[in-house]
C-alpha cells in the first residue's frame, strides 16, 4: 500500500498534540521533581512542606539551576551571605538550599513572633527593611505582589505530592525549566525570573 505524504496542516496537528501532551505532563513533573526534598528540609526545621513548597513554586518556579542578577542561588534562591550566615555554603545542591532557605525562614517567623507575613515578606525583602517600617510588609509592589503570591499559593495550595510513575515518566519528557532571579534577602527582587536559559518555569500549584 503506497504511503500517502503528510501534509503541512498534519504536522502542524501532531507538533500541537505533543506540545499539549507535554504541558498536561508539566505541572506533575514540576511538582514533584524535589518534593523529597522539601518535605525533608520540612521535617528538619518543622515548617509546614506546603509553604516551603509554595516558596520555591515563586522564587524558582522549581529551578534548582536558578541564580540572580545578584548572585541568589537555587530552589530557595539564597543568598551566599545568608547561606554562611546559618551555616550553609553549598547552595548549589538542592537539598542544601532547601535547608538554607527553611533555616532563615524559620529564624524569621520566631524573629517576628510567628508572624507568616512578615517573615514572607522579610525573606524578600529583609528583615531590617520589615523593621524601617514599623514591622510592617514593606511599601515595595515587588514585595507586597511576593507576600500576597507565596501566602495564595500556601493557602490555597495542595500537599506535597510522592514521586508517581506518571511524575516518572513526565521527567523523562521534559527538561528543566528556565532559572529564576531574586535579589533575597534584600529589597524588591525575589521571585522575578530574569536569568532565562531557555523555558518558561513549570509551577505545581495552580
Amino acid at each position: 500500500m503506497p504511503t500517502v505524504p503528510m501534509t503541512e496542516r498534519a504536522w502542524r496537528r501532531m507538533a500541537v498534540t505533543g506540545l499539549l501532551a507535554l504541558t498536561m505532563l508539566a505541572p506533575v513533573q514540576a511538582g514533584e521533581r524535589h518534593a523529597a526534598s522539601i518535605l525533608a528540609a520540612a521535617r528538619a526545621t518543622g515548617l509546614d512542606a506546603r509553604l516551603l513548597q509554595a516558596m520555591v513554586a515563586v522564587e524558582s518556579g522549581h529551578d534548582a539551576l536558578a541564580v540572580s542578577p545578584k548572585g541568589a542561588i537555587g530552589l530557595m534562591q539564597v543568598m551566599p551571605a545568608t547561606g554562611r550566615r546559618f551555616g550553609f555554603t553549598d547552595l548549589a545542591d538542592p537539598d542544601v538550599n532547601l535547608r538554607a532557605g527553611a533555616t532563615y525562614l524559620k529564624w524569621l517567623l520566631a524573629h517576628f513572633d510567628g508572624d507568616l507575613t512578615l517573615a514572607v515578606a522579610a525573606y524578600n525583602a529583609g528583615e531590617g527593611a520589615v523593621h524601617r517600617h514599623g514591622r510592617q510588609v514593606p511599601p515595595y509592589p515587588e514585595t507586597r505582589q511576593y507576600v500576597r503570591r507565596v501566602l495564595t499559593r500556601y493557602r490555597g495550595g495542595q500537599p506535597v505530592p510522592p514521586p508517581s510513575r506518571l511524575g516518572q515518566l513526565a521527567g523523562l519528557l521534559l527538561s528543566s525549566p528556565a532559572p529564576a532571579a531574586n535579589e533575597t534577602q534584600n529589597p524588591t527582587e525575589s521571585g522575578q525570573f530574569r536569568k532565562s536559559a531557555a523555558r518558561a518555569p513549570l509551577v505545581w500549584i495552580p
